[in-house]
């Protein structure tokens, strides 16, 4: 049995709750120390260092259109996971056997669940992070607030709010280059027409499905990334824009580094026992984005 990676733990975090890699199906993506040299590490993946925290936006915004790096992170991540299937797979917390056993496990607990869906030589692969909030209540006030509606609002809100951020640290020029010429490495709110973008909710999680095939410029962006991604350092976050000054500062809902991560090694074919697919509504059909 394993843990995850033991973080720095202060008075204003809760521990993570254990993850068991041992009931997890198919290829681990191996969690590793933040502190770990980059160079001689393949499909993994750590905790984003302080030092590579993003800038948020801060109090005096409104005004001074002042960035800073965020605080610690609220939710922590836990677990990692790439899933192959013919079709595109949404609302893996509700089919995933391992996740959902570890969700249901801790129902005092929130749970940030991210599903990124990638088109693939053999049909799609789901890229899944798991992230829990450690930050206890009422050390951000502000945070607890928006986290709330994260949990509890609209997709509408959801929508307009959640802020995908990433930098590469490491990458061939190839890569840097088209990233660039394609926008860059601006902050982005993927839900606003950028992208289609899926949120389902639970008793304690919030699981936000994002189709990459959904947008020409994020087809572009991800193809050249995963055809280097063994050779590249990839850091994301997202963060809950704050509009008015009661929703400042903004603190990071969670982040990550991956970390020469090849997409064809990693992705796994569920097996019957590992993957419960309950309804069609599970999975989406070319046929059925062409109708919607």
């Amino acid at each position: 049995m394993t843990t995850p990676m033991e973080v720095e733990e202060d008075e204003q975090h809760f521990p993570v709750p254990e993850w068991n890699s041992d009931d997890e199906p198919g290829v681990k993506w191996t969690q590793v120390p933040p502190t770990s040299s980059l160079h001689n590490l393949t499909d993994s993946w750590t905790l984003l260092p302080p030092s590579a925290y993003f800038p948020v936006r801060q109090s005096s915004y409104s005004t001074l259109k002042k960035k800073s790096p965020s605080l610690r992170p609220a939710y922590t991540p836990v677990m990692g996971k790439m899933v192959r299937h013919s079709r595109k797979m949404i609302h893996l917390t509700s089919k995933l056997n391992c996740l959902k056993s570890y969700i249901s496990s801790h129902p005092t607990r929130r749970f940030f669940i991210t599903n990124r869906i990638l088109p693939s030589t053999s049909g799609y692969v789901c890229v899944v992070f798991v992230y829990c909030r450690t930050l206890k209540p009422n050390v951000d006030q502000n945070f607890d607030r928006l986290d709330d509606m994260l949990h509890l609002s609209t997709d509408t809100w959801r929508n307009g709010r959640i802020k995908y951020l990433a930098t590469l640290p490491t990458a061939p020029f190839i890569v840097k280059s088209a990233v660039k010429a394609l926008g860059g490495e601006k902050p982005v709110i993927m839900g606003k027409g950028y992208l289609t973008q899926r949120h389902y909710t639970g008793s304690n999680y919030v699981e936000v499905d994002v189709d990459i095939s959904s947008s020409k410029v994020a087809r572009s962006i991800a193809g050249t990334i995963l055809k280097r991604s063994d050779v590249t350092v990839i850091d994301e976050g997202f963060v809950i824009e704050g509009v008015e000054e009661v929703e400042l500062p903004e603190r990071l809902i969670g982040a990550v580094r991956f970390i020469h991560s090849k997409v064809e090694r990693l992705a796994s074919e569920m097996g019957e026992g590992d993957i419960t697919i309950e309804d069609d509504d599970s999975v989406i059909s070319t046929e059925d984005e062409e109708e919607a």
